[in-house]
This record gives structure tokens, C-alpha cells and sequence, in this order.
């Protein structure tokens, strides 16, 4: 079922959330927020910085695939959010979900499941957000200082 924006608003406002099942266990997805942006960016600056090469899938996907166990920390922080009030405990659960992430959803499932996620944290929005303070800071005068010549001296 498609939400307007409206629809959006109000969930995000009164902090409904949608569910996602994996393994067996339901998980709430938390609301969407700027600390959960950062941790996932976070994440996603683990995984390797490459360019594959489409016209040999396999070959190209094994060669990285140990270097992507942080495809189920992006994806479980998209789900519990980055609230910490508890830090020890946020991690624990982060990390068992990861766990049950990676061994028991399918490549499909992931994807589409991060998809999803990522369509609810309101990337656009951040985006809008962030460039319209970049270019405040860009309009901002700077400050010119005076430089003092000694007399004669260009």
C-alpha cells in the first residue's frame, strides 16, 4: 500500500513504525533520523571501494564478498535505529541481528529489504536539508582582512 506524504508525516511524527520479520523474530523499524544516516554511513564506509565489473558477476562478487560483513551492520541499523540508550545493549542486539541478517535471508531478501529500508529514512529530505546549509555556508561573507602596506610598498 503506497503512503502519501501526509501519511508519511504522521507516522514519522507519532513515531509509528512498520515491522519486518527475520528469522523467525519481528522487529520494529525505528523512525527515521540524521544518527541513524551517520551510523549506516558509517557502515558503509567498510565495505570495499571497488568498480565491478557486470560482465563477470560470480567471479566479481566472490572476490569481494569477505570484505562485505558490513552489509548486515548497514542493514540491521536501518531496522533498530541509532537510539542508545543503553550502548552496550544497542550494540549487542545490532550485532545479533546482523548475524541473523546475513544467515538467514537470501541475497533477494536483503536487497529488497534494504531498499525498503532505505525508501523510509527520508534520504531526500537529508539531502535538501544538507545542501540547503552548505550553501548558507557558501553565501556567508567571509571575513577580508586588512593588509597594511609600509608606506612606498605596493
Amino acid at each position: 500500500m503506497a503512503h502519501t506524504i501526509e501519511q508519511t508525516a504522521g507516522d514519522t511524527i507519532l513515531q509509528q513504525t512498520d515491522k519486518v520479520r527475520v528469522g523467525g523474530k519481528t522487529y520494529r523499524i525505528a523512525p527515521p533520523s540524521i544518527a541513524t544516516l551517520v551510523l549506516v554511513s558509517q557502515h558503509i564506509s567498510r565495505l570495499p571501494r571497488v568498480s565491478l565489473n557486470d560482465g563477470d558477476i560470480v567471479s566479481e562478487s566472490l572476490s569481494i564478498a569477505s570484505d562485505c560483513k558490513a552489509i548486515g551492520d548497514i542493514i540491521a541499523t536501518l531496522i533498530i535505529g541509532a537510539k542508545r540508550r543503553f550502548r552496550v545493549l544497542f550494540h549487542y542486539r545490532r550485532r545479533r541481528l546482523a548475524r541473523r541478517l546475513m544467515h538467514q535471508c537470501t541475497p533477494t531478501e536483503l536487497h529488497a529489504l534494504t531498499v525498503r529500508l532505505l525508501k523510509t529514512m527520508q534520504i531526500g529530505d537529508f539531502f535538501a536539508l544538507t545542501t540547503f546549509l552548505l550553501e548558507i555556508n557558501l553565501l556567508r561573507p567571509t571575513k577580508v582582512e586588512n593588509e597594511t602596506t609600509a608606506s612606498g610598498q605596493s
